[in-house]
């Protein structure tokens, strides 16, 4: 339901829900190769080009789940930004902001904010962590081929394969094979660093 002005594409105020929405069908028409099926609710303002509006989010995106993700966001020249982002994703709480950027190849990304259970292995890497703190996320494609992620963190309650830390800061950089630990990483345990 909504309002639009006398051009769709102008101006419009739409409250929505849509189930399912086919990532298959969005890549058909962007070019952008996202897979998945997602379940969303909210409102958007604005025009095609310019919007804003609120969203609430669940289903599987690129083969990982996103569970009552609600999000403010904002959208104009291919970029996503949210203003605020909180949910389930890859099996992780996150509370924080971001964004994500179509107009550039490899599509780019951002997250600050916090996790709450991390697991790598949930979105490449094969290494068990249990990640809970603030990180500041960094992350570019979507295709095996362009991935690349870096997290820079100040993380409490921390589990890396079998090791475990009272407190871990410092970059991450990583790709679907090979974890790099960046010169200022540290981890303290107990009162040890």
């Amino acid at each position: 339901s909504g309002v639009t002005s006398k051009s769709f594409v102008r101006g419009f105020d739409i409250d929505y829900a849509l189930a399912p929405i086919n990532l298959d069908d969005v890549r058909k028409i962007t070019g952008v190769k996202l897979q998945g099926v997602l379940f969303a609710s909210g409102s958007i303002r604005g025009g095609i080009d310019n919007l804003d509006g609120e969203a609430l989010v669940n289903g599987i995106f690129l083969g990982r789940p996103f569970d009552s993700v609600e999000a403010a966001f904002s959208y104009s020249d291919k970029e996503f930004r949210f203003g605020s982002i909180r949910g389930d994703i890859f099996r992780a709480h996150f509370d924080g902001s971001g964004s994500l950027n179509f107009g550039v190849k490899p599509e780019e990304y951002s997250y600050v904010g916090t996790v709450k259970h991390l697991d790598l292995r949930e979105i490449g890497p094969v290494l068990a962590t249990d990640f809970t703190g603030s990180v500041h996320l960094k992350g570019t494609g979507f295709s095996p081929k362009d991935f690349f992620m870096a997290i820079d963190g100040n993380l409490d309650s921390v589990r890396i394969e079998t090791y475990y830390f009272d407190k871990v800061s410092g970059p991450v950089e990583f790709d679907l094979e090979t974890i790099h630990f960046m010169p200022g990483f540290q981890g303290r345990y107990k009162d040890t660093y």
